[in-house]
């Protein structure tokens, strides 16, 4: 993809995912130095939508990312991986969540991600295939302000796939990575909502293995949600040495 290309359709998704609304080519010329002419940025958006990387509901609304859009951008983002924000900083708490974990549990580590990232969260126990789950209530308010509204039938079935996630637990820890985070934009093994994506890490302390899985809605801050995982886990690798 062309590097101007590339940005507009980065460009488009992060407005999207802030905003919530329908993106316009006049919206994209007004905000941002492109230094390109409006036509030249309706093109891109038109030739985006024809490659599958955006839709548009309307005729006359603006874009909205597709689940190949968003992949787009989280690969681009795992690709990078040296977030600015990561330096200097620690996890907050990263001792005492460690001292619990050691002992088994992960219902401190399950309350950090559920608390700043106000979405579903989960710690696996691989060992012991045990599961700690934090409130569904996150994610399910969460929802009720994406752009993409959920229907009756897609909240049940949300609620039934929380309820049984502990009969899903292998399905999920076969295609976890350990070396990055790992996300599923729409359906994954664990939530079969296309309004859902989760995000899941595997990582080690002393001879056991957990994986930490947030679960919020397709417009998420991906960035943010990326970059706790990779601060998390250096904290929690670098109590090891």
């Amino acid at each position: 993809m062309h590097p101007r290309t590339a940005h507009i359709l980065e460009t488009v998704i992060r407005e999207f995912i802030a905003t919530g609304e329908p993106v316009s080519s006049k919206q994209i010329y007004d905000r941002y130095n492109f230094d390109v002419k409006s036509a030249t940025i309706r093109n891109e958006l038109n030739a985006l939508t024809s490659d599958g990387y955006l839709e548009q509901i309307h005729i006359s609304s603006g874009r909205v990312p597709t689940d190949k859009g968003y992949k787009f951008l989280v690969d681009k983002l795992i690709k990078e991986k040296d977030f600015k924000d990561l330096k200097n900083k620690t996890t907050p708490g990263i001792n005492q969540i460690k001292k619990e974990i050691t002992a088994g549990d992960l219902s401190e580590t399950i309350e950090y991600f559920a608390s700043r990232l106000q979405a579903l969260s989960l710690g696996i126990n691989m060992l012991e295939r045990s599961i700690y789950k934090s409130s569904l209530a996150a994610l399910l308010n969460s929802l009720n302000t994406s752009a993409h509204e959920t229907s009756f039938e897609d909240l049940c079935e949300i609620v039934e796939d929380f309820e049984t996630l502990e009969d899903k637990i292998s399905s999920l820890t076969n295609v976890v990575e350990s070396t990055a985070p790992t996300v599923f934009i729409g359906k994954s093994p664990i939530m079969r909502s296309r309004h859902l994506s989760v995000i899941a890490e595997k990582f080690d302390l002393g001879d056991k293995q957990y994986i930490v899985v947030v679960i919020g809605p397709k417009r998420m801050d991906y960035e943010k949600n990326i970059q706790m995982f990779s601060k998390f886990k250096r904290d929690l690798e670098s109590l090891n040495e």
